[in-house]
């Protein structure tokens, strides 16, 4: 039985997934590559007043302390500009660390429509070409010393009128401590 005390209800779902891509796997440098599972999916259009967001699931199979995370997403969208893309990891101390990869202004923004393939490193050791820092707040050296196995959810929501798009890639490569 369930009881409630302040007459809230806790929320959950449960969502089935089939895919023929592995959810994730260990390389040859023992990273573990983990693959988001229901690309592509269409980013709904939303505005200032009512935002809308797409979800895209990864899990991570395997334990393993974290020492770096780079995560590569691609884009299709009318206008970059109108994204906020936040990926949320919980962790084993029980709470959930979230990071705001992308919160581009208009001027600032690559010409429409893409694809774009932004590949995110906070580390600062500069070995991906083409990689760049995320946007913030957090960063994905929050995630460093914590635990990789669980759910990493990426979430693209756009705020802005009549331009849409859909993420069309998403994947996580997850460098372990090595004491």
């Amino acid at each position: 039985g369930v009881k409630s005390e302040d007459q809230m209800a806790a929320e959950f779902d449960f969502i089935p997934i089939f895919t023929r891509i592995p959810f994730g796997q260990l390389n040859g440098n023992g990273d573990q590559v983990v693959n988001g599972l229901n690309v592509p999916v269409n980013i709904p259009n939303g505005s200032p007043a009512n935002p809308q967001s797409a979800y895209v699931f990864a899990i991570a199979p395997l334990e393993m302390q974290i020492e770096r995370v780079i995560v590569t997403n691609t884009i299709a969208h009318q206008n970059f500009g109108n994204l906020v893309g936040v990926v949320t990891h919980g962790y084993n101390g029980g709470g959930q660390i979230a990071v705001t990869l992308n919160q581009h202004d208009e001027p600032a923004s690559p010409p429409p429509p893409g694809p774009y393939t932004m590949v995110y490193d906070d580390s600062g050791q500069g070995d991906i070409i083409g990689s760049q820092p995320s946007d913030g707040p957090g960063s994905l050296n929050d995630y460093v010393a914590q635990e990789a196995l669980g759910v990493w959810i990426l979430t693209e929501t756009d705020n802005a009128l009549t331009q849409t798009g859909s993420v069309q890639n998403f994947s996580l490569l997850i460098q372990p401590h090595v004491p």
